[in-house]
Parts: C-alpha cells; structure tokens; sequence
C-alpha cells in the first residue's frame, strides 16, 4: 500500500524551524492507511490535515474499539461527534451505528466503580457524545435508529426552567441545571410543593422564582445562563 506522501503527493516540511508538530508530520506522511494509529488521526483531525482520509479511519477505530482514546478511554467518540460523518461510506455508518447502539446498551446495564472509565463522569460523558452521533445519523437516509436507544441518549428537561439541560438519564442522579440552577431531586419532583432534599425550596417556588429573575433562587441569578440553541424544546423533538 503506498504511503500518504504517495498517494497524496505531498512533501516532507523542510524549513529550518524546527517543532514537534513538524517533526510529527514529516513521519505520519510516510505512514500507510493502514498504519495510521489514533493518535495520528485526532491530530490530523486538529490541524484539518487529510481530514476526511482521517475521519473515515477514526470511525475504523471506533469500530474495533468502541471505548478507544487519545487521552482517556471513549475521547475517540468525542472526537467522532464533532464530525462531517457524509464523507463515511454507507456500510460504515451502518457499522458505526450497530457497534454504537451495542456499546450503549452495554455501557447502560452495568454500573462502573470510579476506577472503570472514572465511574459516573465518564459514562455521561460517553452517552453525551454518542446523542450527538446519533443526531448525525437520523439525518442520513436509510438510517434508523431504536427507539429505546433514543429514549437512553435523549436529552430530559430540567423540571423547574424546562430547558434540555440533562444530557441523558445517566446524569439525573445528582446533576445540577447551569439554566436555573435547580438541582434534580426525585423525591421534590414527586412532591412540588414541599421544600425538601437537595434544594432549599420546594420546586412549584423554584419555578416561580424562574419566571421572575431567571434562576431557581436568587442566590445563584449570578451563576446561570441563557439555553443554549439545543437546549431549546422545539430543537428536542426526535
């Protein structure tokens, strides 16, 4: 197989300035396909060098390891989620979804102790970048996703503001609105009109004060934002 600066006809980066970056390029361009590790492709894929040649491969890797990554386990789906996946032949992206929904399923069932994948953080992390993914794939046609896979990685509404703020159901456990700053209660949620657990207000004053001054309380009016566009409900409709 030939290599990049073969087939792409490139040249080595003889300037007399030297640096990693440089040195790294002059190597990864006498590198074939086939030999192109994660590494090389999330930093072609940071400095937009081959950037399609480099999406293509790092889907491959995902599929021979769903949990692969540069700089932790599972970064290569953040890197994934962040790209023009058109460029990815169509018995790929078939791949790519099937080896997504099992990775899914599998990472949902199990419950991991902090030393596996850093335990809750990352498996939010995980779901999150996969939402993303998917979200990609229902615009291609022929693609389906399962329901019960969307209803996994789908965003949940904050109940005092409204707003798409959870990532997914993973992270309702103890995750706090950056919109109005409530924090997810079950037992609050299940009783609005009593002031109990986490917060110090019951969730029908919460929201009430949401409507007034933006925030659950106005202790935290300094600390939340606006929603982001995805976080909007017309833009939450799967």
């Amino acid at each position: 197989m030939r290599t990049l600066k073969e087939e792409y006809n490139l040249t080595y980066d003889e300037s007399e300035y030297k640096s990693g970056l440089i040195d790294w390029y002059n190597r990864v361009i006498d590198k074939t396909y086939i030999d192109l590790d994660i590494y090389d492709v999330c930093k072609m894929i940071r400095q937009k060098f081959l950037k399609d040649l480099a999406t293509r491969k790092a889907v491959e890797l995902f599929l021979d390891n769903p949990y692969a990554g540069e700089t932790h386990d599972g970064s290569l789906l953040e890197v994934i989620a962040t790209l023009d996946l058109n460029v990815v032949d169509k018995s790929s992206i078939d791949m790519l979804k099937k080896k997504l929904e099992d990775s899914i399923m599998t990472y949902h069932e199990f419950e991991w102790s902090e030393d596996e994948w850093g335990g809750h953080k990352d498996k939010v992390e995980y779901f999150k970048n996969a939402g993303k993914i998917f979200k990609k794939l229902q615009h291609m046609p022929e693609i389906a996703i399962h329901s019960k896979i969307l209803d996994i990685i789908a965003k949940k509404p904050c109940h005092c503001c409204g707003y798409f703020t959870i990532e997914s159901k993973e992270e309702i456990i103890d995750d706090i609105c950056e919109v109005c700053f409530w924090q997810y209660d079950i037992e609050a949620h299940n009783e609005p009109n009593i002031s109990m657990g986490a917060n110090n207000i019951s969730l029908n004053q919460a929201k009430i004060n949401y409507k007034k001054f933006a925030a659950s309380e106005k202790r935290f009016i300094k600390v939340v934002r606006k929603p982001l566009n995805d976080e909007l409900p017309e833009n939450n409709k799967l």
